[in-house]
């Protein structure tokens, strides 16, 4: 396992994946990421940074090296500024926009669905980064590059210079808002994605509709599971039960 050093690698979206079905892999991953953090000087790392094709990031906790598997930020507040370096991009470093405080949803290695609440200082930033780079963006394609003379500037030249790149991180928002409401299928995968955030979130309820329970006895059920009839009771327009001794189905 090693840094990918080909950028155009990584500038691509990891899918989700079924986590119960990949057990053996990912416990053989598990390991390895073990064995490549605590040989590097890295606190996480991206599946993609180290040329594998999992929606999962490894990172190195206070009980060792954690994997999250599937990870989605599902809520996030407020906003700071902070400078980040990448792995893949050694000896550079950006000025980025942060949230304060995210909440992370994600899967253990075993399926088990997890959720945590992180700020700044508890390694908020940092998996903003990774959930980023599985989404095939790097830090590059949205952060202000700064260099020597920046750090030896003052504090005002360093706040004008904070300034002019956040007016500018707003205008190319405005820009992409734009582009996606003028695009009938963007806007309709950003309306899917902003619905499957706010119900993870907890923010939408999801309601199943009740059934009604149809008046079968047990002698007709069986009937109904000989004839292979048994799931027909469930009407799929409706979601009620159909009476199908009423149309003759059973004898």
């Amino acid at each position: 396992m090693r840094l990918t050093v080909k950028e155009e690698k990584l500038n691509y979206r990891l899918p989700e994946f079924n986590v119960m079905e990949a057990q053996e892999e990912l416990k053989d991953l598990q390991a390895q990421f073990e064995t490549f953090l605590n040989r590097r000087e890295l606190v996480a790392v991206a599946a993609n940074q180290v040329g594998l094709d999992k929606r999962m990031f490894a990172i190195k906790t206070k009980e060792g090296v954690v994997c999250m598997c599937n990870p989605m930020i599902v809520k996030q507040e407020g906003l700071h500024t902070a400078i980040e370096q990448d792995a893949n991009l050694p000896d550079r470093e950006f000025l980025v926009v942060r949230h304060n405080k995210i909440t992370l949803d994600y899967q253990t290695i075993f399926g088990t669905n997890e959720e945590l609440c992180l700020e700044t200082e508890q390694g908020g930033d940092l998996v903003q980064q990774m959930v980023q780079r599985l989404d095939g963006i790097s830090i590059a394609d949205f952060g202000l590059e700064i260099f020597e003379d920046f750090k030896a500037a003052s504090a005002e030249e360093q706040q004008e210079v904070v300034e002019y790149y956040l007016n500018s991180l707003k205008e190319q928002q405005q820009e992409i808002q734009h582009s996606i409401d003028e695009d009938a299928e963007a806007k309709q995968i950003q309306d899917a994605v902003t619905f499957i955030t706010k119900a993870a979130a907890g923010e939408i309820e999801i309601q199943m509709p009740e059934r009604i329970m149809p008046k079968v006895g047990r002698k007709e059920r069986r009937q109904l599971k000989r004839k292979g009839l048994l799931e027909l009771l469930v009407d799929p327009i409706t979601n009620r039960y159909r009476d199908l001794t009423s149309r003759g189905r059973i004898k």
